[in-house]
């Protein structure tokens, strides 16, 4: 599951400004966090774009008119590309993070209507929708699924008794850089002997990979199964960014 969250931290570097004429080179971007420092790292390229004509995919940008791209965030490389529609700017490119055979580029910048990528989140629910086909697919029966923005949330559910499967799942902004994480804590009810809760745990964002996290646990009812799952959220410093939640048999 934590395919969840993939690489979709891309920003486009041209984009059409209303207030500015401001232009970019037609390069998708993300960031290779390998080694314990980043570099910027060309996703893809817009076809009839000054960067589709000159660059390559999967080549590592080292500098932006001759500032250094290591350890620098997407929207500081991408404010380096950015510039009035017209004007040049210089992009030294490489085979590797290190710079392996760097090659120089002399690119104009053109105002391009290009769309905005779209919001990770979605994307998120996209693939645990697709964690979901796929539990139907081992013969799981899905009993409900939850897919919400983050807070403290008592998600009910209804069923015939028996052992149940709950899986809470949650992602960071992925345009946060702090670390700083937040914490969910899961418990299950079974609304006649609230007593006897279940305790799923508590998942720690900052342990998960690109943000992601997610706890796993399994409760029982022997009665009419009219269940309670009760999410906790710990995130004083706001950095859920999208929370899912599935139930299954």
């Amino acid at each position: 599951m934590n395919k969840c969250l993939i690489a979709f931290l891309f920003i486009l570097t041209s984009v059409q400004c209303q207030a500015q004429n401001i232009g970019g080179i037609g390069a998708q971007l993300i960031i290779d966090t390998t080694g314990g420092w980043t570099m910027p790292r060309i996703f893809s390229l817009v076809p009839g774009s000054p960067a589709y004509d000159s660059l390559r995919a999967t080549d590592y940008i080292i500098s932006v008119n001759d500032i250094s791209c290591r350890n620098k965030t997407i929207e500081e490389v991408v404010g380096l590309i950015r510039g009035e529609a017209g004007t040049m700017v210089t992009v030294t490119t490489a085979n590797t993070k290190e710079g392996e055979a760097p090659r120089i580029h002399q690119l104009k910048r053109v105002g391009m209507n290009i769309p905005q990528p779209a919001d990770p989140k979605d994307a998120f629910f996209a693939n645990c929708d697709n964690a979901v086909k796929a539990l139907k697919q081992t013969g799981a029966t899905i009993v409900k699924t939850f897919n919400s923005d983050c807070g403290n949330y008592f998600f009910n559910f209804d069923g015939a008794a028996g052992k149940f499967h709950i899986r809470i799942i949650a992602m960071t902004d992925p345009a946060d850089k702090s670390g700083l994480g937040f914490r969910i804590s899961g418990k299950v009810f079974d609304n006649e002997h609230e007593s006897e809760a279940t305790d799923l745990g508590i998942i720690d964002s900052k342990k998960g990979v690109n943000g992601n996290a997610q706890t796993e646990g399994s409760v029982s009812f022997t009665k009419d199964c009219v269940g309670t799952i009760a999410v906790t959220l710990h995130d004083d410093n706001k950095k859920c960014h999208a929370m899912y939640v599935m139930v299954y048999k």
